[in-house]
C-alpha cells in the first residue's frame, strides 16, 4: 500500500515529494528542509547540534569532534516523530557526518508497538542518474508514480539539452571543492555534473565521497575554473568562502578571478534533487561564457565570480 503518512528528513526527499503531488502527505520534517515553502512550515523533528553561523574551520572542527566522540551533529526529535503517526520515514545514507540516516531513527522508534512502526527508507544517491531513480522510487512509495516520472522525463530532457550544448565545446579542468577551510574536493554526483555540463574534473572524478585535499593539490592540478559550492552555503557566502581562503595568500596564482566561481550549494549542488538539474545548467553557464549564459540567462544571474 502507497504511504499515507510520511516523515521526511531529508530536504532533497521533501522537495521530491511535493514536486510529485505527494506533498500533502508529509506530515514532519527535518530541521534543514526549506524548499519548497510549504515544506519548512512542517513541524521540525530534527535539530542541529552545530553553529550554522560560525567560520568553515569551526564547523569543520565542529564536526570532526563530533565523529571522533561518535556523536550525531544533530538530534531525531522523537517527541514530533511519534505525534507524525507515520508509515513511513525518509532518511538517507550518503552521509554519515550531516545527513540523518536510518540508525539515527530507529532509537526514537521504541515507543510504537512491535510491528506497528513506519516503515524506513534510506536513500543513497551517488550519480545523477541515482538521483533521478530515487525519484521514481518515492513515487513507487507515495502512489505518485506517474507524477514521478513526467518529472524524470522532464529533468532528463534538460540534461540532454546541456550535454548537447556542451558536446562540441572545449573543455576546461574544473576544482570543485564542496568545503574550502579546510579544502575537501566535492564528489558523489558532483565529478558527473561537471563532465555533463562540458568540464573535466580534477582531484576527484568518479562518484566517490568527498574528500579531504591540500592546497597544493588543488594548486598542482592547475584548474581552468576553481568552482566554490561549501556544502549547505548559499552563493553569497561560498564567493566569500573562497575570497577569503584563496585571495589572502595568492594561493591559486595562475588562475584570473574571473575563473573563482561560486554557487548556491544548498539550493542547486548539495541536495540530491530536482534542482540539481537547477546547478547543470549553472555549472554549464559558469564555464562556457555568454553563448550559456545566453541559452540560460536565468541560471546565468546565480551564478557569482570573484572577478
Amino acid at each position: 500500500m502507497p504511504a499515507d503518512r510520511i516523515v521526511s528528513l531529508v530536504p532533497a526527499a521533501s522537495e521530491i515529494l511535493f514536486a510529485i503531488g505527494a506533498g500533502g502527505k508529509v506530515q514532519a520534517v527535518s530541521h534543514a528542509c526549506d524548499h519548497p515553502p510549504e515544506a519548512a512550515q512542517r513541524p521540525a523533528a530534527s535539530r542541529t547540534r552545530l553553529d550554522a553561523e560560525g567560520s568553515s574551520r569551526a564547523i569543520d572542527e565542529d564536526v570532526r569532534e563530533a565523529v571522533d566522540e561518535g556523536e550525531a551533529t544533530f538530534e531525531v526529535l522523537g517527541e514530533v516523530l511519534h505525534h507524525a503517526q507515520p508509515d513511513l520515514v525518509v532518511t538517507q545514507e550518503a552521509c554519515d557526518v550531516c545527513g540523518i540516516t536510518p540508525v539515527d531513527v530507529r532509537a526514537k522508534l521504541a515507543r510504537f508497538e512491535p510491528g506497528e512502526g513506519p516503515e524506513l527508507m534510506g536513500l543513497h544517491p551517488h550519480t545523477l542518474a541515482d538521483v533521478l531513480d530515487q525519484i521514481r522510487q518515492l513515487g513507487e512509495a507515495t502512489g505518485t508514480a506517474e507524477a514521478a516520472q513526467r518529472l524524470v522525463g522532464a529533468l532528463e530532457q534538460r540534461i540532454e539539452a546541456v550535454e548537447a550544448f556542451a558536446s562540441d565545446r572545449e573543455r576546461p579542468t574544473v576544482a570543485v571543492l564542496d568545503w574550502i577551510d579546510p579544502p575537501m574536493a566535492a564528489g558523489h554526483w558532483i565529478p558527473g555534473m561537471v563532465e555533463a555540463a562540458g568540464g573535466d574534473p580534477v582531484l576527484l572524478d568518479d562518484a566517490s565521497p568527498s574528500t579531504y585535499v591540500e592546497w597544493d593539490d588543488v594548486e598542482a592540478a592547475d584548474p581552468d575554473v576553481l568552482l566554490s559550492i561549501p556544502c549547505g552555503f548559499d552563493a553569497r557566502r561560498a564567493l566569500a568562502e573562497a575570497e577569503a581562503v584563496v585571495e589572502p595568500d595568492d594561493r591559486l596564482p595562475g588562475l584570473p578571478r574571473e575563473r573563482v566561481v561560486a554557487l548556491d550549494a544548498g539550493a542547486y549542488t548539495s541536495r540530491p534533487g530536482p534542482r540539481l538539474v537547477d546547478g547543470l545548467e549553472q555549472i554549464a553557464c559558469a564555464l562556457h561564457g555568454p553563448a550559456a549564459r545566453q541559452r540560460w540567462p536565468e541560471q546565468a544571474t546565480r551564478v557569482q565570480r570573484l572577478g
